[in-house]
């Protein structure tokens, strides 16, 4: 028998950082974290607007499928955000 999709996604999940980690060890992902900018509060990116948006990223959905038309390599994360925030967006939900 066959799991459920939320099962599914989460063994692939699985699958994706077991491979990154293998790639990149959890060691030099540690040496890189002074390079990151720093993170910034949820809740003050809601102050003084009058528009709120928060913008949802993600590749596919258990009930629509594949969502994003490229394959994983052409999935620019970043380059979605920077247009997302272009567009006004305060805050992002990324779905993996």
């Amino acid at each position: 028998m066959s799991g459920s999709v939320l099962d599914e996604i989460a063994a692939h999940a699985r699958r994706r950082v077991a491979l990154a980690k293998a790639a990149q060890g959890l060691d030099a992902l540690r040496a890189r974290l002074p390079e990151a900018p720093p993170q910034r509060p949820f809740a003050a990116a809601f102050a003084g607007k009058s528009l709120h948006i928060i913008a949802e990223i993600k590749r596919a959905s258990p009930s629509k499928g594949r969502i994003f038309p490229g394959d994983d390599a052409t999935f620019d994360l970043v380059q979605i955000a920077k247009g997302y925030q272009k567009g006004g967006a305060v805050c992002l939900s990324c779905l993996t």
